[in-house]
């Protein structure tokens, strides 16, 4: 059903047993009770789970959207830091990305002035932007406050990363805000060009196929979750295609399947 639809972005990601049970905040050491959670639940961010310091891309005031820059500043002034394969992806992120460096790292007078000529949608759409880019360089001083949820389009990506289980699901093209898919973004690229504000050209691990997702990954649109060579169906999907029993011409069914791709499958999250 969902294959051939232009209304979506499929997705993979890798997650460990370990996390979710931080995540769920009890003992999930059956595999029932662990499905139980991630189909009622989902998968949550990272600021969900403590009381750190985060930035809220609905804020769209200069400060902070001076904290925004000043971390990236940090970020790129602390490329040489980490592992090798770190440093020299980095390097060439710089590199090929370089009026997006140079302004970061010299120019906030003139970026922040650009910033301030925006309104305020395009204010927040700028700052998940550069979120989204901090999220994906993963510098140690923000991705304990990162708001999003790494996911890849690639599923043999999100197999590197899997440790016990991988989900599998979908993000709708109309929740545009909801994620940034880095093979696609000219609904944040564009307004970087129309005021001149930087962009990224090639993200620093473009093989990823990153999609990053904000604040977590809602179990409406999850399709299952694979445990080794077991892949376990959401529940939710069976009560919702026993809607298309109900429909009472082609019409309806088309209809109810791109609302469905749009809105998610039926969860009881009580």
């Amino acid at each position: 059903m969902l294959t051939p639809s232009r209304h979506k972005t499929l997705f993979a990601r890798g997650e460990s047993d370990a996390n979710l049970r931080k995540h769920y905040f009890e003992d999930t050491s059956s595999m029932d009770q662990l499905l139980y959670m991630i189909f009622c639940i989902g998968e949550k961010g990272r600021i969900c789970l403590n009381d750190n310091d985060w930035i809220d891309p609905d804020d769209i005031s200069i400060d902070n959207f001076s904290r925004i820059y000043a971390i990236l500043n940090t970020a790129l002034k602390t490329a040489d830091k980490g592992s090798p394969y770190r440093r020299e992806r980095m390097a060439e992120f710089i590199s090929e990305n370089k009026r997006f460096a140079d302004a970061f790292l010299s120019e906030k007078k003139a970026v922040l002035n650009k910033y301030n000529n925006l309104g305020s949608e395009e204010r927040k759409k700028i700052n998940l932007y550069y979120l989204a880019i901090l999220h994906t360089i993963n510098s140690n001083q923000y991705k304990n406050k990162s708001i999003f949820v790494s996911t890849s389009q690639n599923i043999e990506v999100a197999e590197h990363f899997e440790q016990d289980l991988m989900f599998i699901g979908w993000v709708p093209k109309s929740y545009s805000l909801s994620y940034i898919a880095f093979k696609k973004n000219n609904n944040f690229t564009s307004i970087c060009d129309s005021v001149g504000l930087p962009k990224v050209n090639i993200p620093v691990y473009p093989e990823q196929a990153e999609i990053s997702v904000r604040y977590g990954i809602l179990p409406h649109f999850l399709i299952g979750v694979k445990v080794k060579n077991v892949f376990y169906v959401n529940p939710a999907i069976y009560e919702t295609m026993e809607l298309f029993s109900k429909c009472t011409s082609i019409k309806q069914m088309r209809q109810l399947r791109t609302d469905i791709i749009k809105n998610g499958l039926m969860v009881d999250q009580t």
